[in-house]
C-alpha cells in the first residue's frame, strides 16, 4: 500500500500535535481545574499547533531556497525559484 504525500503529512502532524497534547496534559488539567472554559483551552492547543506547522513551513521554504543549486539539477521545467512550485508544497 503506497500512501500519499497528503496522508503522510497529515500523520505527521498528527503525530507532532498529539506529541505536544501530551507533554502539555497536566497543565491542561490543572487550567481546567482552576476554572478555563474547554474553549481556552482549545485555542491554546490550537495557537501552540499552529506555531509549530509556521515554524516547519519557514524552515522548510528557506531549506528549500537554500537549496535550489543542488535541486537545480534535479528539477525538469521548473525554475528553482519558481514561487508557484514552492506555493503548492506548502499546501
Amino acid at each position: 500500500m503506497r500512501l500519499s504525500p497528503f496522508w503522510l503529512a497529515g500523520l505527521g502532524l498528527y503525530g507532532v500535535l498529539s506529541h505536544t497534547v501530551t507533554q502539555q496534559r497536566r497543565e491542561i488539567g490543572i487550567r481546567m481545574a482552576l476554572g478555563a472554559r474547554p474553549r481556552e483551552v482549545l485555542a491554546q492547543v490550537m495557537r501552540s499547533a499552529l506555531t509549530l506547522v509556521v515554524v516547519g513551513l519557514a524552515l522548510g521554504v528557506l531549506g528549500s531556497l537554500a537549496l535550489t543549486r543542488v535541486m537545480k539539477s534535479l528539477l525538469f521545467q521548473v525554475a528553482p525559484m519558481d514561487p508557484a512550485a514552492h506555493t503548492f508544497a506548502c499546501i
